[in-house]
């Protein structure tokens, strides 16, 4: 107990030196904090990608302009080598976007669901559309809710599946270098609210536009021939070319930050262990004195332990009511690895002091003092 309370009248003798202490790492666990998170949102289409079933398709993206692929391009291909299917086509009703995927490629797109079912388990309903609603939706709806999508025209919808993520498929037209976030759309982006259908229960009426690109999947093991003869017109990639060219955009991200990090701890670093040692040398005659008493220099250096400590509890409650309070952020498992990583930095540096003490008994310090 007496450590402890020589380790608090410390940080209250040096407490303008104790507060810079503080005010740097938290601004250093904040930074450290939000550089994670933000390298890691890269890698979330990634991710989201491959768990929604599109990587382990095995086919080519037509890029068509939203046009239909001439039947003497696909005449060309040997019989039953391939499925042709268009993506779908989209309708904008009010604040709904209805996006209806083509039979081939909802069984081949089967991401997973938080409850409920996908589209191609559905049976024909005459007299409401099933849809399926990204995860972030499903706050506003619920399975078997029925929804006004067309009121003019007397269309309703079915909620029949609700998605585990809050991303859906949507093929954007990413240019050449087609990416997955230009395939994959997130719900609480838009003003719009995106319902998945089938493109065969989309009354014809209120379909507005297709899709901008054309699929073609495979049941024969020859990709190549297709992949040859479609980009003689089209410009054409693989689901494994997207996957790839949005691996090397998070990367090429992640890299851009790597000198921010290496900046920012640097000076963090080199900032600490000046305040720390400062703080050490201005409190070595405080640590003589002790020593004098009868306190070893094991103690000495364990009251130094002690205050960093308190620097570290002191951090960690700053640092909590400004991300949750101020900032107004939820903590995720990224937050904790850079308070880990503060932590475990400001517990290495407490041997700064260590070394201090080994290198200035206490007794020259006293006499050098008095």
């Amino acid at each position: 107990m007496k450590l402890i309370k020589f380790s608090y009248h410390l940080f209250c003798k040096n407490i303008l030196m104790s507060i810079i202490i503080i005010i740097q790492l938290v601004a250093s666990t904040l930074l450290l904090s939000d550089i994670l998170v933000t390298a890691n949102s890269y890698f979330v289409t990634v991710d989201e990608y491959i768990s929604s079933g599109l990587s382990n398709i095995n086919g080519i993206i037509v890029d068509n302009g939203g046009n239909s692929v001439p039947e003497r391009l696909l005449n060309k291909l040997p019989e039953n080598s391939i499925d042709y299917c268009e993506l779908g086509g989209v309708a904008y009703l009010g604040e709904y976007t209805l996006y209806g995927y083509s039979d081939e490629f909802v069984n081949d797109y089967t991401p997973e669901l938080l409850e409920g079912t996908w589209l191609n388990e559905c049976t024909d309903d005459l007299k409401n559309i099933p849809v399926v609603i990204p995860y972030s939706l499903n706050k506003h709806f619920n399975i078997g809710d029925i929804i006004d999508i067309d009121s003019e025209n007397g269309f309703t919808g079915k909620i029949v599946g609700i998605l585990k993520t809050s991303y859906y498929c949507t093929f954007n037209n990413g240019g050449t270098e087609l990416n997955t976030k230009d395939m994959l759309g997130k719900a609480d982006e838009s003003f719009e609210i995106p319902l998945l259908t089938l493109y065969n229960y989309l009354p014809k009426e209120i379909i507005s536009t297709g899709m901008t690109e054309a699929i073609v999947l495979k049941n024969s093991n020859d990709l190549n021939e297709a992949y040859k003869l479609f980009s003689n017109y089209y410009y054409v990639r693989t689901f494994f070319d997207v996957l790839e060219n949005g691996k090397e955009d998070a990367y090429a991200r992640v890299r851009a930050l790597g000198p921010i990090l290496l900046t920012l701890s640097l000076v963090s670093l080199f900032g600490m262990i000046g305040c720390i040692a400062i703080s050490t040398y201005k409190n070595l005659y405080f640590y003589s004195i002790l020593y004098l008493c009868g306190a070893s220099t094991k103690k000495c250096f364990l009251i130094s332990l002690l205050y960093t400590v308190i620097y570290i509890v002191l951090t960690l409650v700053v640092f909590f009511v400004i991300f949750i309070f101020v900032m107004q952020k939820s903590m995720c498992w990224l937050n904790y690895i850079a308070i880990i990583a503060i932590i475990m930095i400001l517990l290495s540096l407490s041997l700064i002091p260590y070394r201090i003490l080994k290198k200035n008994p206490p007794i020259e310090v006293f006499k050098y003092k008095r």
